[in-house]
């Protein structure tokens, strides 16, 4: 079983959007790697580890580089607004992918479903469906430890 380690990432903003109010973001991250469509694999991307995210979220630059299998050429993907202006053009397709860490630690490949965005401002997320379902996912942020573990 692998034990991959994951991270945070903390940033404190004020914004006047927030009225100016100090908030703290934090986000749980991993290091990913994709299969190319030689079979070889891209160097380790950093990506937000999202449980909440039915799925993985992919920027165009990336995932053209990849074998990925188109499911569904034309979609939208949205968040909390369902809004028109709001939802983001992709595809629905499945690629090949494996979390790193920078010990060396490595899950197996697996197949998953992701949206392919077709722009490039969508941050690389990892989402639940076929890939976070298949592991122990343990954090701490005030012990600074996280990590998953391969069933």
């Amino acid at each position: 079983m692998a034990k991959v380690g994951l991270y945070f990432e903390t940033q404190r903003i004020i914004t006047p959007q927030f009225g100016n109010w100090p908030m703290t973001i934090i986000r749980l991250m991993a290091d990913a790697e994709f299969q190319l469509s030689d079979g070889s694999l891209t160097e380790p991307a950093e990506a937000i580890l999202d449980t909440g995210a039915p799925m993985s979220v992919l920027p165009r630059q990336l995932w053209q580089m990849l074998d990925a299998e188109i499911h569904i050429p034309e979609a939208t993907l949205s968040g909390i607004s369902r809004r028109k202006v709001c939802q983001i053009r992709c595809a629905i397709g499945t690629v090949r992918g494996c979390l790193v860490d920078s010990e060396g630690n490595r899950t197996r490949l697996y197949n998953f479903p992701a949206f392919l965005a077709k722009t490039n401002r969508v941050p690389l997320i990892i989402g639940f469906a076929k890939l976070l379902e298949k592991f122990k996912t343990c954090f701490e942020y005030e012990a600074d430890e996280a990590w998953i573990e391969e069933r």
